[in-house]
């Protein structure tokens, strides 16, 4: 395992990323891009037509043959690559996409949901496919997520689940960060992925946001995922893991107990009441106000025994919210002092993993998001141990002006 300093001077394997490029060699042929065009276009109709054959007949959803679902996936899948051969966030790129949803809503009238919201009346459909703290975390209304159901018969169960929030960039500008996407095993190399990125991406153009992003893992699904974003002409830079991740057994906590301060005081030493409007009075003088005031967080996912504060009680000086997922492991979910009390920060963070350290099982992980340069060396100086991850960070942008095909 490296520290975050040791990380800064590693490097990736660049014939990893070069492949990407390879696979794109050619593309800037005006005849090759113009054939394949045709191509996908003849296929699509030929597809269109098929279809429309098999659904001519009357029969319920439960007794639709997978000829037609099989038939349906490949037109949505060459759909999206013609999407794809424009630029998505193109003009004739969102007139496609637009089209591809179209094209599934008509398909849905005759044989139910293919695609549907995730909240938590029915994320259960959705436990094959959602890791259980990101289904946590949909059902508290952190993220947003959307599925793909069963493909064939009557559709009870998720096969593919894909969750998001929204952001905002250095400029302000809005950005939508997809947090997971998942296919079931027994339901891969079928266009699911492609239908539920299409679908995300109509969302973010209906949402005029100028960017989206995924970061993830390059090993086994490297190839599957890299080149599926490719295709849909995401961009990649290689990165690290901006979290902190510590195993708690891990953490030398004779190392930061001569800084505790009695400065900080855990919110589970005040009143429950008392302790939640702290924590809305804090946010709404900061840029966070709608966090916890959304009507659909809990107050039970900020844990109050790991929670902390330093000032006053009716005029907090900094704050550090805490959530114990239901995987057992804890992360930060907010860390913010007023300008006056920015030295707060370290104050904070060493009481929190004290005292996590101390109420939790060894093996439980301990995940901080770094906010600042500041925090990163903090916590590289007293946990030299991490578990930090190379990653591919991968983004969708508007394209540069140019001519669409």
């Amino acid at each position: 395992m490296l520290s975050r300093k040791e990380k800064e001077f590693f490097q990736p394997d660049p014939e990893k990323i070069d492949i990407l490029e390879k696979e794109r060699q050619g593309l800037d042929d005006p005849d090759k891009i113009m054939q394949d065009y045709n191509n996908d276009l003849r296929m699509a109709s030929e597809l269109k037509e098929k279809l429309k054959t098999i659904l001519s007949e009357d029969r319920g959803a439960a007794f639709y043959p997978k000829e037609a679902e099989k038939l349906f996936m490949q037109r949505q899948k060459v759909m999206c690559r013609i999407a794809g051969r424009f630029h998505p966030l193109s003009a004739k790129g969102s007139a496609v996409l637009s089209a591809v949803r179209s094209d599934r809503k008509e398909y849905e009238k005759r044989t139910g949901k293919l695609i549907a919201a995730i909240n938590k009346a029915d994320s259960a459909c959705f436990s094959t496919v959602l890791d259980e703290d990101v289904r946590e975390a949909v059902d508290a209304g952190k993220y947003r997520a959307i599925g793909i159901l069963q493909l064939h018969g009557i559709r009870k169960a998720g096969v593919g689940a894909l969750a998001y929030y929204y952001d905002k960039g250095a400029e302000d500008e809005s950005i939508l960060r997809i947090v997971w996407l998942y296919i079931h095993p027994d339901h891969r190399r079928r266009g699911c992925a492609d239908v539920l990125l299409s679908e995300i991406i109509n969302v973010a153009i209906d949402k005029k946001v100028s960017a989206i992003t995924l970061d993830f893992h390059p090993g086994d699904q490297f190839e599957s995922i890299g080149m599926m974003l490719d295709n849909w002409r995401f961009t990649f830079t290689p990165a690290i893991e901006t979290d902190f991740v510590c195993r708690i057994g891990d953490i030398d906590t004779h190392g930061i107990a001569d800084r505790f301060s009695d400065k900080v005081v855990f919110l589970s030493e005040l009143e429950e009441e008392k302790a939640q409007s702290l924590i809305k009075r804090f946010l709404a003088v900061t840029e966070y106000s709608g966090y916890i005031a959304s009507d659909t967080l809990p107050k039970s996912y900020i844990d109050l025994k790991l929670s902390c504060f330093t000032g006053d009680e009716l005029n907090p000086a900094g704050l550090l919210l805490a959530h114990k997922r239901r995987s057992g492991d804890i992360s930060t979910e907010f860390l913010y002092c007023m300008p006056e009390a920015e030295d707060d920060a370290e104050l904070l963070l060493y009481s929190f993993v004290l005292k996590a350290s101390r109420t939790s099982p060894q093996d439980d992980l301990l995940c901080i998001s770094v906010e600042s340069d500041e925090d990163a060396y903090v916590l590289d100086e007293y946990f030299p141990v991490q578990q930090g991850n190379y990653i591919l960070g991968a983004i969708l942008q508007e394209p540069e002006v140019r001519a669409d095909v």
